[in-house]
């Protein structure tokens, strides 16, 4: 950045006749200068990307080609550190308790610190499908933030970064994935335990 600052100060500095030498484009500056733009415009997305919020009730979604069972028992197994309040198989619903003190989420790419008052719950919908006559299932997952600021006032709400729901979806694709290994290893070894040739001989 120092770089470019140096080449604009000494592009402004040059007297009028010196410029009326040569009048054509310099490469090398018109790239410095193109380089940082970019790179300073890739931070700032980077960052902006971070610090994105959600907008209130907007949940994150993602779909599992797998069946309904499966992901109901992969969503539980994902959820079993957050406090139950609702688990409605029949109706595809899971509702978290209110999730305070050390329970709450905390981002590894920053530092945070919650006030007293922050609290929210995970709400969760699994809703039954097809694709392409397979199997799916996809899961809705909510977080409702609150804020209370004393006992008497009403709760605030705030947005999400998304963050946690992304986790959770994470943790349900992965209970998935090494229940798959599982039911594979499995099937491997049955056939392998299965005598060979058990078919009864006709008899003569």
């Amino acid at each position: 950045m120092s770089l470019v600052l140096r080449l604009i100060s000494n592009l402004c500095s040059v007297k009028p006749w010196s410029r009326s030498i040569s009048t054509r484009p310099r490469p090398l500056l018109t790239l410095a200068l193109g380089t940082s733009l970019l790179l300073l415009n890739g931070c700032q997305t980077a960052t902006d990307r971070l610090d994105q919020k959600l907008k209130l009730n907007v949940p994150v979604v993602q779909v599992f080609f797998a069946k309904y069972e499966d992901v109901e028992a992969a969503l539980k197994l994902a959820m079993l550190k957050y406090p139950q309040r609702v688990d409605n198989t029949e109706a595809g619903i899971f509702e978290s308790d209110y999730v305070k003190s050390d329970g709450r989420f905390k981002p590894p790419h920053k530092s945070i610190e919650y006030s007293s008052g922050y609290r929210y719950r995970i709400l969760i919908r699994l809703v039954r499908g097809k694709t392409d006559s397979r199997s799916a299932v996809k899961v809705v997952v909510l977080k409702q933030i609150e804020s209370v600021h004393d006992f008497f006032s009403e709760p605030g709400t705030l947005p999400s970064d998304g963050l946690e729901e992304e986790v959770i979806l994470y943790r349900i694709g992965r209970e998935l994935t090494i229940n798959k290994a599982l039911q594979r290893a499995a099937e491997k070894q049955n056939k392998k335990d299965k005598p060979a040739g058990d078919e009864s001989t006709p008899a003569t």
